[in-house]
């Protein structure tokens, strides 16, 4: 036992260290608090009570100067011990145990009655926005996350209530009415009676604080939809249809209301940035002010009269003419267009809707391959057909007048940059056409080479017609035409159910340039990744060098080729980790040209599951082996017994079960996940893994030295850097040693071995 004195904003205990002694407070006030929740702690409660046996749940300090007296204890068992002879702390422990659970399972109450109506106002208001749409005859667009891909209902339900919850928050109210009446004083004599009450509150108190972390995440994924960065929320699309009312001349009280509304819950928000609340709503104001101002002076948007409407006026006809395809096929490719455009709600499950998507797709894809191939001999292809191959676009009227002309604007200069291996749709292609790029693997894993061998072995072809289709440039188009780009075209575009390749309005819900994907930003991403996680893309290749006889096994970095898909999607795709059987191969990532997400994120999380990719693709069939330790075997050892994990607190375990529901019980995707962490966080110094999780990472994909050295101090950190450089310094002197035989020798030192040097250096 001991006095303690604490200065006022002084922490007391972190949170998340192990709980070595309970404070009793005699004097202040001190504030608890978590990410999720906080509670005022006052004279006579009991700091640490609540999570003996665990680490503290929360952050204590502070909120005036305070007088502490501290009692030792190593966990649950000792509490009896230590109340049998101090009546007056076991008074202490009972009723702040008990106070401490009752203000949770408030704020839990709380909680629960907010994330009801953040629900009800993005489902309702969803309705609506649909509802007026359909009124102006408009397609609506649809927000990714809201909509679920399979069946057009909500994505995210209404938050399940966990009746075991229930019936606490019931228990902790008469409780709560006990302690008003000073009832459990009482008992507060009988030292065994207030373990057994502890004991139970402790269990209480966890099962509460998880529930409150779960309610608190299913929060922070509806503030999302309410409000983002990349303006992908019912905000902007309500505010969106508001410009329109105003373009029009008209005014729709029902929808200033509710934009209101809307400005009112994101400025209350705790899980929106205010800064960016702020900046969103002020961005609001002045676009309507400066609509409202255009149309009082008359200065409606004419677009007929824009320089760029005749440039692409009737774009299906010029489309179609440069295709040059059979009559039918282009009746037919007419009429399913014009048909879609009538469609108000095109992303409808309805049958007819579905089977026109389905349709319209199969007779794009033949429209492409015939303009594709048409162009091959067209030094100057129209901007039109360069919007076709790049985004999708067909027609003026499906796209939006105001999307058409911000895609031929775009189109006339937009490209990809083939020498760093960032291509476009058109390019990608072009470059298989040539030769230059092997088709990729289709969906079911098979590779051009082996398609061909397969009809061999099939005797659909001779031996000699085998070897003419792997030489024949427009055999491997076809192959890619048919497979890897209809799949991956899909893929990206990221709700399956509703995919059409035909760029339309209805899917446009962000600014079109600021959601463009342009070869500079994927580069700058895929250098922001290496200067974390510098070995990222570096693979194990044996290297053998007849004039000095030197057998190395050294790492040679191969960057990905990057595919921008001609979508407005949400979804990158790592498609395949390398190039038919060659190691010595590049990866393929694919995104789409227009993305409606974190670019930064989409791009790690891909580089994530490329890395489990590639460390399956290099141990083989043990790849699960923990026997022989890799990336992908230590980390499935780790998801698959984390219940059996003494390094694992109760809270980590929970967050891991809850982890992996979420990936589907996928390793691959869990792990992407923990990748996607590693980087965006732990790589700039904000610890978001647990110690397990993090020791792999650490081990297999180390920090940049200078993060390195920046972390050496940190305790998180300290061991997995001490064992790291150990393990470098042990391969870089041996190294070393090699490379001053060959000099003393006076024999060729290869330059394949100073790069291996300063790999090691990095």
């Amino acid at each position: 036992m001991g006095n303690l004195a604490i200065k006022k904003e002084n922490i007391i205990y972190q949170a998340d260290t192990p709980v070595t002694e309970l404070a009793c407070i005699i004097k202040g006030s001190v504030k608890a608090d978590n990410e999720n929740t906080e509670i005022m702690l006052y004279a006579g409660d009991v700091i640490g009570i609540v999570d003996i046996n665990r680490s503290h749940s929360f952050t204590y300090q502070a909120q005036e100067d305070c007088v502490l007296v501290t009692y030792a204890v190593e966990g649950e068992n000792d509490i009896e011990k230590l109340l049998r002879d101090n009546s007056t702390l076991a008074k202490c422990v009972l009723n702040s145990s008990v106070r401490q659970t009752c203000m949770l399972a408030e704020s839990y109450r709380n909680r629960l009655k907010a994330n009801s109506s953040l629900y009800e106002l993005l489902h309702n208001g969803y309705h609506d926005y649909k509802s007026m749409c359909k009124a102006l005859l408009i397609p609506a667009k649809t927000l990714p996350e809201l909509i679920n891909d399979s069946d057009g209902s909500d994505m995210i339900p209404l938050f399940d209530k966990n009746e075991e919850i229930d019936y606490l928050l019931t228990r902790y109210d008469e409780f709560k009415d006990m302690l008003q009446k000073h009832l459990l004083e009482g008992f507060a004599g009988y030292a065994v009676f207030v373990t057994e009450i502890v004991s139970g509150v402790v269990r209480d108190f966890f099962l509460m604080l998880l529930e409150l972390n779960h309610i608190s995440e299913y929060e922070n994924e509806l503030s999302v939809l309410l409000l983002n960065e990349n303006h992908l929320d019912l905000f902007d699309i309500y505010t969106s249809l508001y410009y329109h009312y105003i373009k029009m001349g008209d005014s729709n009280a029902f929808l200033e209301a509710k934009i209101t509304q809307f400005e009112e819950k994101i400025a209350a928000s705790s899980y929106i940035d205010s800064e960016l609340a702020k900046l969103r709503i002020a961005e609001h104001h002045e676009k309507k002010d400066k609509l409202r101002e255009e149309k009082e002076k008359g200065g409606v948007l004419k677009e007929e009269s824009s320089e760029y409407y005749k440039k692409f006026h009737h774009s299906l006809d010029t489309i179609l003419q440069y295709a040059d395809c059979t009559v039918e096929l282009e009746n037919e490719f007419r009429k399913a267009v014009n048909d879609f455009k009538r469609v108000n709600d095109r992303n409808s499950s309805d049958t007819a809707v579905r089977e026109l998507r389905h349709r319209l797709t199969g007779l794009f894809y033949e429209v492409y391959a015939a303009a594709f191939k048409n162009s091959l001999t067209d030094d100057e292809i129209p901007v039109v057909l360069k919007m076709f191959f790049n985004f999708g676009y067909v027609d003026e009227e499906l796209a939006g007048m105001e999307n058409a002309i911000c895609l031929y604007s775009i189109a006339e200069y937009f490209s990809g940059k083939p020498e760093y291996h960032v291509y476009t749709a058109y390019e990608w292609l072009l470059a298989v056409y040539r030769g230059m790029k092997m088709p990729r693997r289709n969906e079911y894993d098979v590779d051009y080479q082996e398609f061909v061998h397969e009809q061999f072995l099939n005797k659909s072809i001779s031996k000699k017609e085998e070897k003419e289709l792997l030489e024949d440039s427009e055999e491997k188009l076809k192959f890619e035409l048919q497979n890897f780009f209809p799949a991956v075209n899909k893929m990206t575009f990221g709700r399956i159910s509703t995919f059409c390749p035909v760029f339309s309005e209805n899917n446009v819900i962000t600014d079109l340039k600021r959601s463009l994907v342009t070869p500079e930003l994927v580069m700058d991403t895929i250098q922001n990744i290496r200067q974390i996680d510098y070995s990222a893309f570096y693979r194990e290749v044996l290297f053998y060098d007849g004039d000095s006889n030197v057998r190395e096994v050294i790492q040679v970095e191969y960057l990905p080729d990057v595919i921008l898909m001609p979508n407005v999607g949400s979804r990158g795709v790592m498609w395949q980790e390398i190039e038919g059987k060659h190691r010595s191969s590049r990866a393929t990532f694919a995104l789409p040209v227009f993305l409606l997400e974190n670019m930064e994120n989409i791009i790690v999380r891909i580089t994530g599951e490329y890395r489990f990719e590639m460390c399956k693709r290099a141990q083989g069939a043990r790849w699960n082996d923990v026997s022989e330790p890799s990336l992908t075997s230590e980390y499935c050892d780790y998801v698959q017994f984390y219940r059996k994990n003494n390094e694992l607190s109760a809270n980590h375990k929970e967050q891991i079960k809850s982890a992996l529901l979420k990936a589907r019980n996928s390793y691959k995707q869990m792990f992407a996940q923990d990748y996607l962490a590693w980087i965006i966080y732990e790589g700039k110094g904000a610890p978001r893994l647990n110690k397990v999780s993090r020791r792999i990472l650490f081990t297999y994909c180390p920090f940049r030295e200078e993060i390195r050295n920046r972390n050496a101090d940190n305790p998180l950190y300290r061991d997995l850097i001490a064992r790291f450089e150990v393990q470098k310094g042990q391969a870089l002197t041996r190294l070393n040693n090699l490379l001053k035989k060959l000099d003393n020798a006076g024999k060729y030192i290869p330059e394949e071995l100073y790069a291996q040097q300063e790999f090691l250096e990095m």
